[in-house]
């Protein structure tokens, strides 16, 4: 079912509110998601900065980078659960049937790239 158009000067509800926020944060999901399994990874993996960080010493900053050790670990302890979290299934609904619908974050965006 398509939305209807909104009229200017019609008031929003609720819940095309939320979907509208819904939908840009899916999208900002999505991109970040395409950036941490994309370059920020492939960045790390070329240029073996688990190496260059290992080599720093604690509270001392890596490279000519903002980050110290700890900070930069930090970073990519967060970035390495964002992403396998984007992977592990969540319950969405309980169906009549009593079945479970489970999808992953990342289905439910693949999905939400199909949406209206």
């Amino acid at each position: 079912m398509l939305p209807m158009p909104m009229m200017p000067g019609q008031q929003v509800s609720a819940i095309r509110e939320w979907e509208n926020l819904m939908r840009q944060i899916g999208a900002l999901a999505e991109q970040a998601l395409d950036l941490a399994q994309g370059r920020a990874e492939r960045i790390y993996q070329i240029n073996q900065l688990d190496a260059v960080i290992e080599a720093t010493g604690h509270g001392e900053v890596v490279g000519d980078s903002g980050y110290t050790r700890e900070a930069a670990k930090a970073a990519r302890a967060f970035l390495t659960w964002f992403v396998e979290g984007s992977q592990v299934e969540i319950l969405v609904d309980v169906m009549p049937d009593e079945s479970e619908l489970r999808m992953s974050p990342l289905a439910i965006l693949s999905a939400r790239a199909g949406a209206p």
